[in-house]
């Protein structure tokens, strides 16, 4: 089954694990105690159970925490973060009976987006823990502890601008980019998980990498940093040794990337090169690249849409499209562009392209089949201002896992919006976070244009799939706000039901159930796809996140 992964989701760590039917919950809370000084406790809730809290342990005092769970599921791991007269701690409990195991401070822990700390990672048995902490401004460290014993194995000291890149896919290495560069990432390091052994050094001035493990395991992609030479390359590394086992120079133009399915162990490329200078669209699988389809050279690739036979592409600039045919390879379809475009999938037979613009609020519908665009529009209700809209809101907003399965929408990208093709694909649905509402087109044309309020800071909007509801019919479209979800009915597009609460906490799609808590921190737990209440915590304290892994 395909797995539409079209995410929008505003602020959340998300955790990804299969589902089996038991699961043991695990929620984060927090009593005020001073002044930006709160005393965290980590709970676990047994599913079976009625979500009863089965253990409890104090953490300990600081101004801000989150945890983390090793990928098996064996560990539970808490950043404590402190004041500078206080170190900070990192303590990891074992989830069999949440026994503290082991106890460290640390300087600063690493941070990436709005505040969310760099996660730590984990050797092949999770015998070692390592992670990025920084001392002062100028120094990182990647610290590596036994997590039986508690010592400490190794600690790899490297710039400022220096960054944990990731982890192997074997897990056995992981990488480090810009070790000794003062002005950006000047090498890309590999080194052995176990023992801290440097494998291999790619080490080159003024070059930035970045790691795409979201693309293929252990791939990245290379660049230059000087304007006027700008070169990128694409390589990809053995995930035990480090070695080299695929490698291309691209040229100056950047490479765009689209990817149908999350699972996929392919994806698509385009990229501008040769002489005449074409535009070409190649597919990477099994470390190889091949060439695809060309177009044009006058076009500067910025977004590229792949359909799901892997044969028909639309690569967009700023202000033109070309549609792009393996079944017509030599022949080139041209047609402007309505807006920028950021994001845009197929429909399920391949024949119409939704896009998504990504500087401001519209969508569009070109119909491939036949080579035109039918229509673009607004989305919003258009009596309503545009308020201001804070990403933090949604990523903050949830911790915990989301599974393929569903067909999502979560606004992320340039612009504030996501777009959502229902099941039967009858209907598109657009989220808009400035408007705080959701519109609703008929999916064949953009026409029959609805717009409805559901809630400030709209984040979310997705509809579960078959695994869960045979009949497309059944399948509510749902819409999360940070405070508020709205049940609407697929076929009338009516809201049938609406939840409100005091703060989301976050969803398991595996289990059909999402997770709030009130203003006085009860934890509520709803079922996903009705939105009635299946359980009210009253004894939890001031639940902040939920996360979740099997038993």
């Amino acid at each position: 089954m395909k797995k539409y992964l079209k995410i929008a989701l505003i602020s959340t760590l998300l955790l990804l694990i299969n589902s089996l039917s038991a699961k043991v919950y695990y929620g984060l809370s927090s009593e005020k105690l001073k002044k930006k000084m709160y005393e965290f406790t980590v709970e676990q809730l047994d599913f079976d159970a009625g979500f009863s809290v089965i253990n409890s342990q104090k953490i300990g005092l600081g101004r801000f925490a989150q945890e983390f769970l090793s990928p098996s599921g064996q560990y539970l791991v808490v950043y404590l973060t402190n004041t500078k007269k206080n170190p900070s701690e990192m303590v990891v409990y074992s989830t069999d009976g949440l026994n503290e195991v082991m106890r460290v401070k640390v300087d600063h822990f690493a941070t990436i987006l709005l505040g969310q700390h760099l996660a730590p990672i984990f050797s092949e048995d999770e015998s070692v823990i390592a992670l990025q902490v920084a001392k002062g401004k100028k120094q990182n460290f990647i610290n590596a502890y036994n997590i039986e014993s508690g010592n400490m194995l190794y600690s790899i000291e490297f710039a400022k601008k220096g960054q944990l890149l990731g982890q192997s896919q074997s897990k056995k290495t992981f990488y480090v980019g810009g070790k000794g560069g003062t002005k950006g990432y000047a090498g890309l390091y590999v080194y052995k998980i176990t023992d801290g052994a440097l494998l291999k050094t790619y080490k080159e001035k003024k070059r930035f990498y970045t790691y795409r493990s979201d693309l293929a395991p252990d791939f990245f992609v290379k660049m230059l940093s000087d304007q006027s030479t700008r070169q990128y390359t694409v390589f990809s590394l053995d995930s035990d040794s480090g070695k080299r086992l695929f490698n291309q120079k691209l040229g100056k133009t950047k490479p765009i990337f689209s990817k149908v399915n999350t699972d996929d162990n392919f994806f698509y490329m385009v990229k501008k090169s040769g002489s005449p200078k074409k535009v070409n669209v190649s597919k990477f699988e099994n470390n190889a690249l091949t060439k695809l389809v060309s177009t044009d050279g006058e076009l500067k690739p910025y977004h590229l849409t792949a359909s799901h036979d892997g044969r028909k592409f639309i690569v967009a600039s700023k202000s033109n499209i070309r549609l792009l045919d393996m079944d017509e390879p030599n022949q080139i379809f041209k047609m402007n562009a309505p807006f920028d475009v950021a994001t845009g999938f197929f429909s399920n037979d391949d024949s119409l392209v939704y896009l998504r613009e990504g500087t401001g609020s519209e969508v569009g519908i070109v119909d491939f089949t036949n080579r035109k665009l039918i229509g673009d529009s607004g989305t919003g209700r258009a009596s309503v201002k545009f308020g201001q809209f804070m990403a933090s809101v949604a990523l903050a907003a949830a911790t915990g896992g989301i599974s393929g399965g569903s067909y999502i929408g979560i606004s992320y990208s340039r612009s504030d919006t996501a777009m959502l093709l229902s099941r039967d694909q009858q209907k598109l649905y657009v989220v808009n976070a400035k408007t705080n509402d959701v519109t609703i087109f008929n999916a064949k044309d953009l026409s029959g244009k609805k717009g409805v309020a559901t809630g400030k800071s709209t984040f979310g909007v997705f509809q579960l799939s078959k695994e869960y509801f045979p009949n497309d019919e059944d399948s509510n479209v749902i819409v999360f706000s940070p405070k508020s979800v709205s049940y609407f009915n697929s076929e009338s597009t009516e809201i049938i039901n609406q939840v409100k609460f005091h703060e989301f906490i976050n969803f398991d799609f595996e289990e059909n159930l999402f997770f709030t808590k009130s203003k006085e921190g009860t934890l509520s737990v709803y079922e996903m796809s009705t939105g009635k209440l299946i359980k009210t915590v009253d004894n939890t304290v001031n639940i902040d996140t939920i996360s979740y892994h099997l038993k």
